[in-house]
């Protein structure tokens, strides 16, 4: 801003500032906000979307986890049993 002012004198200051705050054509006020009305739905949409996904994440995770766990306990039995078969004949 200050190269406008420098080229223009000090009158340009009072212009440049009122650009800052002027508003632009209603129509495309109007366009710009719902422009953003629509994105900020979008925003929210994902976000929900993540929250969704991230809580199935962890369902699946948790169900693996004990799938594996359940997996593990039933290779431990016979290996239990051949260690106290073992210690029995020994």
């Amino acid at each position: 801003m200050a190269p406008l002012v420098r080229l223009g004198g000090p009158s340009y200051q009072a212009i440049i500032d009122n650009l800052k705050s002027e508003c632009m054509d209603p129509e495309k006020e109007q366009y710009y906000r719902e422009q953003l009305k629509q994105w900020k739905e979008n925003d929210e949409k994902v976000i929900e979307k993540l929250g969704e996904l991230e809580e199935k994440l962890d369902l699946s995770t948790k169900s693996i986890l004990q799938k594996m766990d359940e997996k593990l306990d039933i290779l431990k039995q016979p290996v239990a049993h051949s260690v106290e078969d073992a210690n029995v004949e020994g």
